[in-house]
Formats: structure tokens, sequence, C-alpha cells
């Protein structure tokens, strides 16, 4: 976000998806392609974390696998 120049008292207080769509649509007023450019490394990144903790996860206690 700050590397696009958006502020981030333009964002309200929401979720990170929502962040993401809000600033793209910020962003594509301005420049489109800075606004697609963003939507990807935002979603890539969002994809690596999620990656990373899937990795580090395990059943609940009690619970068996399908």
């Amino acid at each position: 976000m700050r590397h696009y120049a958006v502020q981030e008292k333009l964002i309200q207080e929401k979720y990170l998806l929502e962040i993401i769509d809000e600033v793209y649509q910020i962003l594509w007023k301005t420049n489109p392609p800075n606004a697609e450019d963003f939507y990807q490394k935002a979603h890539d990144i969002l994809r690596d974390v999620e990656m990373k903790a899937a990795e580090a996860g395990r059943l609940i206690p009690g619970q068996r696998r399908p």
C-alpha cells in the first residue's frame, strides 16, 4: 500500500481482502497498471503467508483425518 503511495488513513479498519480491494479501487482511478500490479503482489504475499501457516497446521485434538 505504501509502495503505491496510498495513505493508510484512507483505509478504514477492515479485513485484509477488503483492504486489498479498496486499495485496488483507489489505484485504479489514477493508474490502472499500478492497480493490477498491487492486486497481484498483495495476493501473492497473502498466498505465501497462508501456505506457510498451513504447513504448521495440525488436527484439533480428538479429530481424525477423513
